[in-house]
């Protein structure tokens, strides 16, 4: 009886051993880190939203220099002229919408570009998410640069598998 007592013991302590490790090893958590930075700088939704900012960036300076040509254009007509009223009225005019479109620009530009991040943050995010589940981790911590992870090791780092994630799903890759 004695040993069947110390043989039970010694299963129950096997037993409570397996689970113990079990949950260590196939039930630890799964944490690891990305660069928000480097991947918002170097994804190419961001890339490809700037291009098209910038396009339309240049449009609009295509727009000023037209105005600005004008505006010289009469300011040479004032110089050779008696410097007519209606002239320099029509001068007057057009340095002032010059100024408006420009402050016009600049804020639409502002805003369009605002907006751009935003969006470009909100699917990177949800791609961060998406990677997440199908890899399996408990956390993926977010280092920006302002604090929120003072130091990681870089071989936690899976900045560029999440990049790489990112792009294929903006391009339709699977």
């Amino acid at each position: 009886m004695k040993n069947l007592g110390k043989i039970l013991v010694f299963l129950i302590l096997i037993i409570s051993i397996s689970i113990s490790l079990y949950y260590s090893v196939f039930k630890a958590k799964k944490i690891a880190y990305v660069d928000n930075v480097f991947l918002f700088e170097n994804s190419k939704i961001k890339l490809d939203t700037y291009k098209s900012l910038k396009k339309d960036e240049q449009l609009r300076e295509v727009q000023m220099d037209s105005i600005r040509k004008e505006i010289l254009a009469f300011e040479k007509q004032l110089l050779n002229s008696n410097k007519e009223a209606s002239l320099f009225n029509q001068y007057n005019l057009l340095k002032d919408l010059f100024v408006q479109k420009k402050q016009t620009f600049s804020n639409e530009l502002d805003n369009l570009s605002r907006l751009n991040d935003e969006k470009i943050w909100q699917k990177i995010n949800q791609n961060i998410v998406e990677y997440g589940k199908i890899h399996g981790y408990t956390y993926i911590l977010g280092a920006n640069g302002q604090g929120s992870i003072m130091f990681a090791d870089q071989a936690e780092s899976i900045t560029e598998d999440v990049l790489k994630f990112i792009n294929n799903e903006y391009e339709g890759v699977k």
